[in-house]
């Protein structure tokens, strides 16, 4: 999928990989996260863990990846350091989505 604007990157195993924060990305978080709704989420957010900081990275990995690349699962096999050096772009994907900025 062609990068657009708001799109991050990171990488991964020494491979970069696309994030976009989508519907369905946001849908699919709120869902592996088990909350309902943006207070829910953001109170989530907050106590965040190692394991829902992967379930985050692999959400907004998953808009990027083709086909055939959802198999990989590149998420699941991040590091923790990778994953920890991730959240501060899907933080940038969350302020840029939510922002009254134009």
């Amino acid at each position: 999928m062609a990068f657009q604007r708001g799109d991050q990157r990171v990488l991964i195993n020494g491979k970069p990989y696309g994030l976009r924060l989508t519907m369905g990305a946001l849908a699919d978080i709120q869902s592996r996260l088990s909350v309902r709704g943006p207070h829910e989420l953001s109170a989530r957010l907050r106590e965040l863990t190692a394991a829902d900081g992967r379930v985050l990275l692999a959400c907004v990995m998953q808009p990027c990846l083709p086909s055939e690349g959802a198999l990989t699962r590149p998420a699941a096999t991040a590091s923790e350091d990778e994953v920890r050096q991730a959240l501060p772009l899907i933080c940038k994907l969350f302020e840029e989505a939510f922002s009254h900025d134009g």
